[in-house]
């Protein structure tokens, strides 16, 4: 009988380190995705701040040439 109880015990620990090993893969998985997301977000903001910035440095070059002087 010990043994049986013993192998039950040994597979309840496998068992319980593959959940482990699964849940901290998870964390891993879901912690590069918000890595991920942050540093496209942050590409996204440096763009669009550039982009304000070159506005606001040359408003000339930005202006749409209709070809009419007035």
């Amino acid at each position: 009988m010990s043994y049986g109880n013993g192998l039950l015990r040994l597979f309840y620990i496998f068992y319980f380190l593959l959940l482990l090993l699964m849940v901290v893969a998870l964390i891993v998985w879901f912690v590069a995705k918000a890595i991920e997301i942050c540093k496209d977000l942050a590409k996204l903001i440096k763009s669009k701040i550039f982009s304000w910035w070159e506005k606001f440095k040359y408003p000339q070059s930005h202006k749409v040439n209709t070809g009419v002087n007035k």
